[in-house]
């Protein structure tokens, strides 16, 4: 009978960062160990002194060794590879085991150096202790998960960071466990939120523990062929591809009666929630052939990134059945199979000046802006499917900052019919008019060519485009469809101006929603940077509640961000090489994972130039996100709007100067109150998303002085 073999998320770590010959030494003892039940050519070794009596040690080549461990029942977890004396010195500092408390599959450092109960004094001389120093209990740390040889160190921590920065010493559910507890969650409501209260626990059995416990699946997987051992090496970098976190998996794996909506800050893994409920919903719920799922975003660049990352994935035959599109394109592309002319007007100057030419139409016209009236029919006519001068004369403007009385509303209303008859005879028509004919079709032909449909960053859809997702889902308010629909979204990121309540677009979430808080991708002290840009800037949930961005966290702490000024633009170029090369030493990793990144379109063109006069190529980051080896020495460079869901090492944000950001509208003086702030808070919101594109480091640079706003 084979063995079972199961792969540690750090071990694959490690196989991928070894030279290809190891690698490929390394399938081969995967693959004779994987055959058969006696290991036939393999010389186990037992190590003395290791922390677990069950760890071996295989021989890879003269100096490298590998160390697994051996279970009863024919299961082998590869664990860590390293040189010889570094694999024997790892063996005898961590222990392997399935907890008996939780049932979890725990990998974690039991020789730690002497620890003391945390303790600081305050200026007025009184000790105050740790978050773990004498509650929860001893019993209660032990039910939570936290092995006995760990408590001393929990007790020993003094703040959320230091919980942070022992990150690798502990297993995944206890580290869960340790900052819920820190958030002042009871030891009862710990275990409740993270399912930690088995009713049985075979502490011999690895692969069963692996097979019923989510902590145990975002470290540990089967890799039954060598094919899938090679799939998970090299996805550990990525390691959402394998390794999704406890409460990733949850939401991936629910079963709802309608639809469902999920939140999280930057770099929370909502897309790679979205990505794996996909599969999910093909290979478990919609597993027919003719089963298919709409995955839709904001922008055609985030679908391309999508799409790409979802082949990563999927299964050729998965991919066939997932349409991966923009829905401003789908909107387009299905009116157009009903025969019906439909021209999206994408210039905006031009809107402009078709609204200025129906402005000359109407008498009084001239009291208010262009812009007004655009804004005017993008968040009040359209959103509220206002169709005639009754309906305009009673919808609530609320949040629009200027009050207009009837005979204003009767003016407005002549220029915004004058401009719908002006795209008509042009043959053009906005986006958000699009969306509301697809809806139309869509929901007066009764059916739909999709089981599911799956909406990533939804915080940037408007309500009109809302309506057409509930309607090619099947949903309504008051009838919603089981899995039909996940809504996925961070009003934090919002970027360009448009809010919509679910509820109020045939979408109802209530009781199916979800927080995602821990971020994988920044660090702490940048996240914290990041996050104070947002102050003041008003949050919702996507439903109509209030939003904030209480309870998250980041893995690793890191360093502090970098804000540099310098006097002019010659200099300041100097001073984002300089960064660059002194990260990449730092790294030890490519030019290609670092990027500089603009406000303005017109910016990119002048950072390249200067980048290549001091020796320092780039490239510029359009729809192609494929890194070729001919191109791991260019610098990326984008504006911040392209940059949105993607992530780098190193990020400078670059010409963060007045005049440059906030960027402003031509327009910006004739708003009212109400219109400058959500346009400034667009702003905010614009440099928070490019700033938490930064894994490790981060800066923000400009010439002269900073912008009052940072």
């Amino acid at each position: 009978m084979a063995n079972r073999i199961i792969i540690s998320r750090k071990f694959a770590e490690e196989l991928s960062s070894l030279s290809r010959p190891i690698q490929k030494s390394v399938n081969g003892i995967y693959a004779k160990l994987a055959k058969s039940a006696e290991s036939v050519g393999l010389n186990l070794e037992p190590i003395k002194g290791a922390a677990s009596d069950s760890m071996k040690s295989v021989r890879v080549n003269d100096n490298y060794r590998i160390v697994l461990h051996q279970d009863g029942k024919g299961t082998f977890t590869f664990l860590h590879v390293d040189t010889h004396d570094s694999a024997y010195a790892w063996a005898k500092r961590n222990r392997f085991e399935v907890n008996p408390y939780t049932g979890e599959v725990q990998l974690y450092v039991v020789d730690i150096p002497e620890v003391k109960v945390a303790a600081t004094e305050s200026k007025d001389g009184e000790r105050t202790y740790g978050p773990f120093w004498k509650l929860p209990t001893d019993e209660d740390l032990k039910r939570m998960g936290v092995p006995a040889e760990q408590i001393a160190l929990v007790r020993s921590l003094k703040d959320d960071e230091d919980i942070l920065s022992h990150e690798g010493d502990f297993s995944q559910g206890v580290f869960d466990a340790l900052l819920l507890s820190y958030d002042g969650k009871t030891p009862e409501e710990v275990i409740k939120e993270l399912d930690l209260a088995k009713k049985s626990v075979n502490v011999d059995d690895v692969a069963k523990a692996v097979e019923e416990s989510d902590a145990s699946q975002s470290q540990f997987a089967f890799a039954s062929t060598e094919e899938e051992l090679n799939e998970i090496r090299k996805a550990a970098l990525a390691k959402w591809r394998v390794f999704l976190h406890p409460s990733q998996r949850k939401i991936v794996r629910k079963d709802v009666n309608g639809p469902m909506k999920v939140l999280g800050g930057a770099g929370t893994g909502k897309t790679v929630v979205a990505m794996h409920r996909a599969k999910f919903l093909l290979e478990h719920i919609f597993v027919k052939p003719s089963d298919r799922i709409l995955f839709t975003t904001f922008t055609k660049n985030l679908c391309d990134d999508i799409e790409m990352l979802l082949s990563s994935i999927c299964s050729d035959e998965q991919m066939r059945r997932i349409d991966v599109r923009n829905l401003d394109k789908w909107a387009i592309d299905y009116v157009h199979s009903l025969g019906i002319e439909a021209n999206p007007i994408t210039d905006e100057k031009r809107r402009f000046d078709l609204m200025e030419k129906a402005m000359l139409e109407v008498d009084g016209a001239d009291s208010w802006k262009p812009g007004f009236f655009l804004r005017e029919r993008a968040q009040v006519v359209l959103p509220n499917g206002v169709e005639s001068l009754s309906a305009y004369l009673k919808v609530s403007r609320a949040g629009q900052g200027v009050r207009l009385s009837a005979q204003q509303k009767r003016i407005v209303w002549q220029v915004l019919e004058a401009y719908r008859t002006i795209l008509a005879q042009e043959k053009l028509m906005d986006f958000d008019e699009i969306a509301i004919l697809a809806a139309n079709q869509v929901r007066a032909s009764g059916s739909s060519p999709y089981a599911a449909v799956i909406v990533d960053e939804a915080q940037d859809f408007s309500a009109p485009a809302l309506r057409l997702v509930a309607a090619i889902s099947g949903n309504t308010k008051e009838e919603p469809k089981a899995n039909s629909l996940m809504i996925v979204g961070d009003a934090h990121q919002r970027i360009y101006g448009k809010k919509a309540i679910l509820g109020k677009c045939g979408i109802n979430v209530v009781g199916r929603s979800s927080k995602l808080k821990l971020n994988y991708r920044t660090t702490e002290k940048i996240r914290k940077r990041a996050v104070a840009l947002l102050l003041g800037v008003a949050a919702d949930d996507l439903d109509g509640a209030a939003d904030d961005n209480k309870g998250f966290r980041s893995l690793v702490v890191g360093i502090e961000p970098l804000e540099k000024r310098f006097k002019t633009f010659d200099k300041e170029m100097d001073g984002i090489v300089d960064t660059i090369l002194a990260w990449k030493k730092a790294d030890g990793r490519t030019f290609s994972d670092y990027a500089v990144l603009v406000r303005r379109k017109s910016d990119v063109a002048a950072i390249r130039a200067a980048l290549n006069e001091r020796g320092m190529k780039s490239k510029e980051i359009k729809t192609d996100l494929t890194i070729r080896e001919s191109e791991k020495d260019l610098v990326r460079v984008a504006t911040m709007h392209r940059s949105k869901g993607l992530e780098f090492a190193g990020v400078i944000v670059a010409e963060v100067n007045s005049g440059i950001w906030p960027l402003r509208p031509d327009e910006y003086d004739d708003m009212d109150t109400i219109a400058r702030k959500a346009s400034d808070d667009s702003e905010r919101s614009l440099l928070y998303v490019a700033l938490t594109r930064a894994m490790n480091h981060a800066m923000i640079t400009g010439t002269g002085m900073a912008p009052a706003e940072l």
